[in-house]
């Protein structure tokens, strides 16, 4: 297996070996991604890098495509469901159930007893053979010349670049910019705020003035920063006119906002916002960004969104 460095921008061609499930996300030659930190979130493929050949080199293998949470399994006793109306007679196995919190979980085994559930995300309970070729690898600079990225902005070759941009809750973002072409990594996290290390449940509760963002590297020769402010404000529309507000999610930490690395960066991200009138997403230098939890990365996309480049179909939030 390839010994890779994190913040190396891989060239690989990966197919399944069969067309048995469909997959939410480019296969094919020449495709591009970033290795995320030893034991950091996102990455877009779980297992894509313990399993990756060395360069010039092939390997056929299973690919999990997203990770399990065993505390995201439970199992219930119909004796607890009777207010629900759930009983032996009207439930089956692969039937999906809403929990109070809005998220949905499947029925994954019923017994006479009771059922279990599962709330990880459907690709968790996939994993796909692959055949997967290394072809080449970009190693970052050392020492990383960017502090407030976490893969290291600057690359041997200057094309790939970093942006921070924030629009919202996360999930939909993300998912709108891995479809984007030029994209060769995405990860969902906190920035902008005053207190370290934060959790999803302290950025939530709005009182250490983070904002929910979305780390993006990109080859700026395929698409470029301006691309990237496009997207951003295309997908906010009327809601940059709104402070700490994108559609109904309301707080500081839903504000929306461009983080530019450099100056050229911050001097396309004030011209953009400054075309639009009374706009108020904030143009701000990046921060420290704090990669979310492992349960938000790529979110839309595990739970089986179509995240090809150039994809269509409606981005719906939750699920």
């Amino acid at each position: 297996m390839a010994a890779l460095s994190s913040g190396s921008i891989v060239n690989f061609d990966i197919s399944p070996t069969s067309d048995q499930h469909e997959l939410p996300f480019n296969v094919g030659k020449g495709l591009s991604a970033v290795v995320p930190p030893q034991g950091a979130a996102g990455g877009f493929f779980p297992s894509l890098w313990t399993i990756m050949p060395g360069v010039g080199q092939s390997v056929t293998q299973k690919l999990k495509l997203a990770e399990s949470n065993p505390d995201m399994r439970a199992t219930i006793e119909f004796t607890q469901l009777g207010a629900a109306g759930i009983t032996k007679d009207n439930v089956e196995v692969g039937q999906q159930l809403f929990l109070q919190n809005g998220a949905k979980a499947e029925i994954v085994d019923v017994t006479e007893s009771g059922i279990t559930i599962d709330a990880n995300p459907p690709l968790a309970r996939v994993d796909v053979e692959v055949k997967l070729t290394l072809n080449s690898v970009v190693d970052p600079k050392i020492p990383n010349d960017d502090k407030f990225s976490t893969w290291g902005q600057k690359w041997a070759d200057p094309k790939y670049e970093v942006a921070t941009v924030a629009g919202g809750c996360f999930w939909g973002l993300e998912l709108a910019f891995q479809r984007m072409k030029g994209v060769i990594g995405t990860k969902v996290g906190y920035t902008q705020g005053k207190v370290e290390n934060p959790s999803y449940e302290d950025v939530c509760s709005g009182s250490t003035g983070h904002t929910e963002a979305v780390q993006i590297a990109y080859d700026s020769t395929v698409c470029d920063f301006e691309d990237i402010c496009d997207l951003l404000l295309e997908r906010l529309g009327p809601n940059v006119k709104l402070l700490n507000q994108v559609g109904n999610d309301r707080g500081t930490q839903y504000r929306h906002g461009i983080y530019p690395h450099d100056q050229d960066q911050l001097a396309v991200a004030a011209a953009k916002v400054g075309e639009i009138p009374a706009c108020v997403t904030e143009v701000v230098d990046a921060g420290v960004f704090y990669d979310a939890e492992e349960y938000h990365q790529q979110y839309l996309m595990k739970g089986g969104q179509d995240a090809k480049k150039d994809a269509k179909e409606t981005i719906r939030c939750y699920g």
